[in-house]
């Protein structure tokens, strides 16, 4: 996959620390491999997502040379 492709997947998120979070991708990753996401250079009120949120994040270049937060899911729970 040439690094210019991006893909779009469900993460979880198990670990924030001021603006920067980590994020598990069970499909890609398997359920314990964690990543840590490109913060935003303008974060929202929305950001950083809470522990446990899920998000959907585009990833770039095949050794995930790049993973950005697109948006977070609300359940409504």
């Amino acid at each position: 996959m040439p690094s210019s492709d991006m893909t779009l997947h469900r993460a979880l998120v198990v670990r924030q620390s001021g603006d920067d979070i980590y994020v598990k991708i069970p499909s890609l990753l398997g359920a314990t491999e964690s990543i840590a996401v490109h913060t935003p250079k303008t974060p929202s009120a929305n950001w950083p997502p809470a522990e446990n949120s899920q998000i959907i994040v585009a990833i770039e270049g095949e050794n995930f040379n790049k993973v950005y937060a697109i948006s977070n899911i609300d359940i409504g729970i």
